[in-house]
This record gives structure tokens, C-alpha cells and sequence, in this order.
């Protein structure tokens, strides 16, 4: 045990003399070593410079003092000094080579530093400026992690062990005393120089990492100071400083001290070993220029929101990459519609009629029926026959396009739906459908083809309708409205389908139209008709044959009610705990469940062309309760969900932190966008359905189409305001799965791997239920591969919010109906979204200049 400073300093070139010690210069030991000087001396031993004249380079060798070469327990330090140095090998750690013997003097053999030790460079000059300071600190960290790595604990960490050679780079020596952590230690083994032990070593407490951060703390305190944090003169009064003892803050002996590095210097300083830093490799992230982030996390800490908002670079592209970017999304906007044009259901189809006229058509045809035209409320929406769509499938792209433009009924079905009390959706997205919601007396729901031609028809009659009952079909207005021609031309078969009213009478025909056989199926109750269908060979069931089973819990229905209300309970659980322990982001919580209340509010109202929907909301109380619950279960989610992620990948949230917390001009943020929306153009290219054209296969047909693009007008820019709101729960959907393989495997690399095949099965489970048998499955997994291992890339290099923003641009260019047809009345929807997309891009490219402007000063002056 040292109680000063040990002058034990290899290489050292003090200035002071030094008696020529037991070998004078030019000896030559074991026929290999010819000492050059001595260099250094100390209680422990003495060091020489040698040359070592096998390999032709300097060496230095330590050789124990007389007066111990005879203690057992000092050669077998010796040798373990060799033994734990070896293992280390790191440029700011001096290297040991070998053991050796002569004339029965054990010696080592290490590296030779050209330089001087700390101790003496500090007593010569009192501190070292602030930046060679820092240099050296981050220097001493890197070398006293690379020991700790290897499980090595110096136990003697002091300025006169830390040389700093002639390059001005710091070199850890002197491992004498080292041993191998969690190495048993008697109460008697109190080696150490006490200058620099940590408190709790003085009662007792074997050396741990937290003791060489505490020397290793003191210093840098010197070395930002140039003066030690304790003085003392004896055993008890070292024990009483560095136990009860405070330093001065290094700023007030030194201005120039940043304020990372204090906070640095006195954590490692703490009394309490649990509070200083784990690591020596949290240290060094602490300093200026290092990594917050990997500090708190070495730590085992949740980085707060502030530290992971306030983490990361700046963001500000230079002018020339910045442009280059925006050059690039504006490049694969311009692609978008050549890639769907050709597969546009929308931009082939045959549509005849706008939807006000064949709006104004079905209630003419309700009129005609014999029923009173006076509804509460009314609402419309354009759909596609699925089952004719799968039979597209079936056909060469060629048969395909030549169908779709002469076909009727065509693709597409224009619903008309009115009632005399309000249409008021049961479905979380406030769309009424035929059977949502359920009928009531008086609903009438009408099809017809976007020619104006009658598809099916259901009638829910009064239930006190006292008229007589009907004892036959009126076919001739039926079939003038379908455009069949003469009912006679129809042969009378059975009926198949019964309507969900009790009809007074049910009849069916079979005839030729168009080409096909098709059958016609109605019903009539108190002399007018309630029920009629249009069958097709590729016709299924009536969609709303199962509307009864609206109002019934089917058991998927409670599945996933009992899933939704679990998760609701468990994340109230995580956030009560979270909230308790000051880990959640109560601001950012808040705005992003305010954020989903008024999206999905403002969804629900826009997205049915439901006459009264904007003006009913007072009494649409399932308008605003699902938002509601949406918007609890988001905020639940997020103070318990999100800290586990701030804690595991705080990188991820980093740009959406900053946009939470009303940083809308970050520049990082910036960068997100414009990553997302390029990765988001990219990863929505129709590939899968490209290849089979390119081949002439079946499934290469335009049938690309997403319900609800052809709505109304409100119910279309709902459609776009609620992709801003699924896009960030298809991102939470994803943070969740990485999360949940990084709790299974535990290590990160192997979480991020599960976590890409798991998307890659995903994406290829979608395409394969899209295209069942068009192209080979190995085909499609590899197309799967590419574009959903873009969104994991995204991911990784720019976080949750550039994926949120791919997901969006990636739902709105499959929601556009693209055309080529200009006069057609919604061609100006792709424009619609195309200035969405580019609007994005314009402010991620105007958040990334940064301060800078969009052109050249130079430029703008000529």
C-alpha cells in the first residue's frame, strides 16, 4: 500500500537523477537485453531501458527491488502483473511481452514509452488546456474499458500509471496490482495507493469497476485542474477525505471546464459505488462530442425524452445533398402514375355517369317502386364486385383490359342507401355500408352499375303497411330498370336466395344478357317489389344476407374485443407504473392521443357521404366514443408502451420526439420526411402485379383498386386524413414486434433479424392472399424481401417517424384512382394526392437546408 505517489514510471524521462541503480549501462542480460539506462524506481522495483537485440527494438524491464525479491507474494504479483497485462491489448494500455529470470532476479518485459508520466507532467506544468485535457480523458477511458472487457481491475489507477508518450497519447501501466474481477479479496488485501481508493475500499469492500472509475475520476479532476481533489497526510485522515469529504466543483478552480465533463468528473466520484457510471465506456459517452444516449443506456437508465430529443446529430444537409434528395422523391412521384396507370381499375373501367346523376337515378328508381321519397338521411359509396374482380384475375392482362371496357355489369357497383331515421355506422371508421348500420323499417338500399343500370335492390317495408298482399313479381319496371329488355325473354326457374324481410311472393328468371346467363332474383311484399338481384355466373351471396349479424357478437367480434380490452388494462398497468416512476413522456402522450381524437373524429364525419354527418355529430354520440377510446388507448399506450423503446432503441424516437414536442423545423426531422417519403414511393410500387403482366400471366389485369377512393368528396379527404392516423399505428404495431423478439432472444443484432424476417413473412403473407396463383412463391417471398426489408432499413438508419411517414405516402398512392382520362370526374384525386406527397417533401427538403437558402447567394444576386 502507497500512501503518496508511486515513482515506480516506465520510460519516464524526469528530470531529476537517478543513481545508475544494480545494472550499469551496456550490460547484457539473458543474452538478449543490453540496458540502456534506468529509467524509474519506485517501493515496488526498479524499470530499466533496454534494447532488446533479437528483435531490434526498446524495451523496459521491471525488476522487484531487492528488498522484496525474496517475498514469494511480491514475485507471484510479478506474475500476475504478467498474466492480466497480457490480455490486454489496446493503444492506451502499455503492453507487457514476457517473463523473465536472471542471475535469480525475476524481471518483465513491456513496452518502452518515450515520454512522461502524468503525475510529473502536471507538477511541471499545473493542468492541461481544456481540449488536450478532454483528448485524454476520452483516452484513459478507452483503455481502461479495454481492461475491463478483458475482466481486469487495475486497483492502482493514479497519474504517475498513466504515461503519455511522445505523441501526447495516454498510456495506461503499471498492472502490479491488478486482479481479475470478481476476484475474492481478504480484508487484508488493501493494496492500492489510498490517494486515489475509493471510500468504500477503506472498509474492506474488494475493488470493483466503480472503484477504478473513482481513481479514475480524481484524475481527471487533476488534469482539468491541475490540483487534487483531496489533501491528507495520513491513513485516517485519506480515509476521512475521500469518505466524507466533498471537492471543490472543478469549474470553480477552472473556467474553462465544459459542464458534461464536471458532471462527468463528480459522478465517478460519488461516494455511493451504485451511483457512479457502470462503465468506463459510460464515461467517455457523457464527455463532449460523446454519445448521451449510450451513456444512459450503459447506465441501465431510461434516457429521458428531453435527452433523446436533444441526442443525435443536427441534421442539415448541405445545399447540393439536399437537392439531391428532393430531386430524388420528386423523381419516383413522377413514376407513381406510370407504375398504376396501366393497373388502374379506375383508369379503364367504363364509367358513364357521375355520381349526382346516378345518385338522382336511384331515387327516381325508388320512386318508380311505389315508395315515398322523403328519407331522414341518405348516403352513397362506390364498391367493386369482388367476385368479378377474382374472375379478372383468372384472365391474361390483354383479355382482362378488353373485358373491363365493354362489361356490364362492370366492376364497380355505385350503393345508394337512405332511411328515415340517421345512418349512424357501428364501424370504427363512421363508414355506412349496407349492412352498417343494421336496417330498419323504411331503409332502402339500391345497386347499380355505374351505367345506371339496377344491380340488386332490398326494401325493409313498414311494419304497418296495410296494403293488400302481392301475388306476383312486377318484373317489366325491374327489368327496365336493370336494362335486361323483356321479362318474357326470361325463363321462370326456382328461387335460390330468400330476403331478409318476409316476402309476400318470391320469383326467379333465367335468360341471356350480355353475353352471359344470368339470373334475376326478387320478391315483393304488399304489391310492391323489396327484394331484387342481378346474378352473374360469378356471383356470390348478397352482401347483406348477413346483416342480422351485425348486431351479434360473432365470435371473432369478441375475440377481439376481449384482446382490445386486455391490451387496454395491461398498458394502463405499464403507464400507472411508468407515470409512478417519472419514465413517460407526458407531453408527447398527450398530443399524439389529442392528434388521434380529431383525426378519427374528423374521419369519422367525412368519411360516409352520409347527408347528415356533419350536421349530426351532437347526436351521434359513436361518432366521438370510438376516438375517444382510440385516443385512450394511444395515450395509455404511449406512456406505457414507449419508455420500454426509449430504453432499448432511443435512436428510433428521436425525430418523432422532436416533432411531439413542436419542433416542426428540425432539421433532422426534416431528413426523416424526405426518407419516408422516398422509402414510402419506393416500397409502394405494384411489382407484384407488374411481373405477371411483363409475363402475360393471369393477375396482371388492372384490378388494382381501393375502396372508397371513388367516394364523395368529404369521404375521400377523410379516406387521406386517416391514413395519418393508421400510419403511425402500422409503426407502433411494428415497434411493438421488435420490442417483443428483443424480450425473447435478448440480444439486439438478433432481435433486429427476427424482426426482419418477421416482416418479410408478413409482406409475403399480403401478396400471396393478393395474387393466390400468379406467380411462384418464391418469387413473391423474394419480392416480399425487397421492399419490406427497405421499411426495416428505414427503420434503423431514420427512425419511427421516417416509417410512419413511408406507411402514409404508401397508403395514399394506393388510394389514388389513377387515370390518364382527364375529363373523367375524379381525375383530379391523383393530383390531390401527388401536392400531398409533394408537400411532404418540400418541407422535409425545407426543414433539411437548415439556415441555409434553397439557392446560392451568388446565384440570386445575378
Amino acid at each position: 500500500m502507497d500512501v503518496g505517489p508511486s515513482e515506480t514510471r516506465p520510460g519516464s524521462s524526469s528530470s531529476h537523477p537517478l543513481d545508475p541503480g544494480g545494472f550499469a549501462p551496456g550490460t547484457i542480460l539473458a543474452d538478449r537485453y543490453r540496458i540502456v539506462a534506468l529509467v524509474g524506481r519506485g517501493g515496488m522495483g526498479e524499470v530499466y531501458r533496454a534494447d532488446d537485440l533479437k528483435l531490434g527494438q526498446p524495451v523496459a524491464l521491471k525488476f522487484l527491488s531487492p528488498t522484496l525479491e525474496q517475498d514469494p507474494a511480491a514475485r507471484d504479483r510479478l506474475l500476475a502483473e504478467v498474466r492480466s497485462a497480457r490480455t490486454v491489448s489496446h493503444p492506451n494500455v502499455c503492453r507487457v511481452y514476457d517473463v523473465g529470470d536472471v542471475m535469480g532476479r525475476v524481471f518483465l518485459t513491456m513496452e518502452y514509452i518515450d515520454g512522461e508520466d502524468l503525475a510529473s507532467l502536471l507538477r511541471r506544468i499545473g493542468r492541461l488546456p481544456a481540449a488536450k485535457a478532454l483528448e485524454i480523458a476520452r483516452q484513459l477511458c478507452a483503455g481502461l474499458a479495454a481492461a475491463h472487457d478483458k475482466g481486469v481491475l487495475h486497483r492502482d489507477l493514479k497519474p504517475a500509471n498513466v504515461m503519455i508518450d511522445g505523441r501526447g497519447q495516454a498510456r495506461i501501466t503499471d498492472f502490479g496490482l491488478a486482479v481479475h474481477a470478481g476476484a475474492t479479496a481478504s480484508p487484508a488485501d488493501f493494496a492500492g495507493t489510498v490517494a486515489y481508493m475509493a471510500p468504500e475500499r477503506f472498509g474492506g469492500a474488494p475493488a470493483t469497476v466503480q472503484s477504478d472509475l473513482y481513481a479514475l475520476g480524481l484524475i481527471l479532476y487533476e488534469t482539468c485542474t491541475g490540483k487534487s481533489a483531496f489533501k491528507a497526510g495520513s491513513l485516517v485522515e485519506w480515509q476521512r477525505a475521500h469518505t466524507d469529504s466533498t471537492p471543490i466543483s472543478p469549474s470553480a478552480l477552472a473556467t474553462d471546464v465544459e459542464p458534461a465533463v464536471e458532471r462527468a468528473i463528480l459522478r465517478c466520484l460519488e461516494k455511493d459505488p451504485a451511483k457512479r457510471p457502470a462503465s468506463a465506456a459510460q464515461v467517455v459517452a457523457a464527455l463532449p462530442g460523446g454519445d448521451p444516449l449510450a451513456a444512459a443506456i450503459a447506465a441501465g437508465e431510461t434516457p429521458s425524452p428531453e435527452l433523446v430529443a436533444a441526442s443525435g446529430e443536427e441534421g442539415t444537409l448541405p445545399r447540393a445533398q439536399a437537392w439531391l434528395w428532393f430531386a430524388a422523391c420528386l423523381v419516383a412521384l413522377l413514376l407513381a402514375p406510370i407504375a398504376y396507370v396501366p393497373l388502374s381499375l379506375a383508369g379503364h373501367a367504363a364509367i358513364d355517369l357521375s355520381p349526382d346523376a346516378l345518385q338522382a337515378r336511384a331515387r327516381e328508381l325508388i320512386r318508380d317502386l311505389g315508395y315515398a321519397d322523403v328519407p331522414n338521411d341518405r348516403a352513397w359509396w362506390i364498391g367493386t364486385d369482388d367476385a368479378y374482380l377474382d374472375r379478372l384475375n383468372q384472365l391474361r392482362p390483354s383479355e382482362a383490359l378488353a373485358e373491363i371496357r365493354t362489361a356490364m355489369p362492370g366492376p364497380f357497383v355505385f350503393c345508394y342507401r337512405q332511411s328515415p331515421v340517421p345512418l349512424i355506422p357501428w364501424g370504427a371508421n363512421g363508414q355506412v355500408s349496407a349492412v352498417d348500420p343494421p336496417a330498419e323499417s323504411g331503409d332502402t338500399y339500391v345497386e347499380l352499375d355505374l351505367g345506371g343500370r339496377l344491380v340488386a335492390l332490398r326494401v325493409v317495408p313498414s311494419a304497418s303497411d296495410d296494403a293488400q298482399p302481392s301475388s306476383a313479381v312486377n318484373w317489366t319496371t325491374l327489368f327496365a330498370a336493370a336494362h335486361l329488355g323483356a321479362p318474357d325473354a326470361f325463363a321462370p326457374v326456382t328461387p335460390r336466395w330468400w330476403p331478409e324481410s318476409a316476402p309476400d311472393v318470391r320469383e326467379a328468371r333465367e335468360g341471356i344478357y350480355a353475353g352471359q346467363r344470368v339470373r334475376a332474383e326478387a320478391a315483393a311484399r304488399a304489391g310492391r317489389p323489396i327484394f331484387f338481384r342481378l346474378l352473374m355466373p360469378w356471383t356470390g351471396a348478397p352482401q347483406w344476407a348477413s346483416a342480422v349479424s351485425a348486431r351479434m357478437l360473432t365470435a371473432p367480434v369478441q375475440a377481439w374485443g376481449l384482446a382490445f380490452w386486455f391490451s387496454l388494462i395491461v398498458l394502463a398497468a405499464l403507464a400507472r407504473r411508468n407515470l409512478r416512476l417519472g419514465r413517460s413522456d407526458r407531453a408527447a402522450a398527450r398530443t399524439l392521443a389529442v392528434a388521434l381524437v380529431v383525426v378519427l373524429t374528423a374521419t369519422a364525419a367525412l368519411h360516409t357521404d352520409s347527408a347528415t354527418a356533419l350536421l349530426d355529430i351532437y347526436n351521434r354520440p359513436g361518432l366521438l366514443a370510438q376516438p375517444l377510446i382510440y385516443g385512450l388507448f394511444a395515450w395509455l399506450g404511449y406512456l406505457g408502451f414507449e419508455p420500454q423503446i426509449r430504453r432499448a432503441w432511443p435512436r428510433l424516437l428521436i425525430t418523432s420526439t422532436r416533432l411531439l414536442s413542436g419542433r416542426w423545423r428540425d432539421p433532422l426531422v426534416g431528413r426523416a420526411l424526405l426518407a419516408g417519403v422516398l422509402v414510402g414511393l419506393f416500397f409502394s410500387l405494384p411489382v407484384s402485379v407488374w411481373i405477371p403482366r411483363w409475363l402475360d400471366l393471369p393477375g396482371g389485369g388492372p384490378t388494382i383498386f381501393i375502396q372508397g377512393s371513388l367516394n364523395g368528396v368529404r369521404s375521400f379527404v377523410g379516406s387521406q386524413i386517416m391514413w395519418l392516423g393508421i400510419a403511425p399505428l402500422w409503426t407502433v404495431l411494428c415497434l411493438a414486434v421488435l420490442l417483443i423478439a428483443r424480450l425473447v432472444v435478448r440480444r439486439a443484432d438478433v432481435a433486429w433479424a427476427v424482426f426482419a424476417l418477421l416482416m418479410v413473412g408478413w409482406g409475403y403473407l399480403i401478396l400471396r392472399a393478393a395474387r393466390p396463383a400468379t406467380i411462384s412463391p418464391l418469387l413473391l417471398l423474394a419480392i416480399a424481401g425487397v421492399f419490406w426489408l427497405s421499411l426495416v432499413w428505414l427503420l434503423w438508419k431514420h427512425g419511427a417517424l421516417a416509417l410512419a411517414v413511408a406507411f402514409f405516402v404508401g397508403f395514399l398512392v394506393q388510394q389514388a384512382p389513377w387515370t390518364l382520362d382527364m375529363s373523367r370526374w375524379y381525375a383530379w384525386r391523383q393530383w390531390f394526392v401527388v401536392a400531398l406527397i409533394a408537400a411532404l417533401a418540400v418541407w422535409g427538403f425545407w426543414n433539411v437546408l437548415g439556415r441555409q437558402s434553397a439557392f446560392p447567394t451568388e446565384a440570386l444576386d445575378g
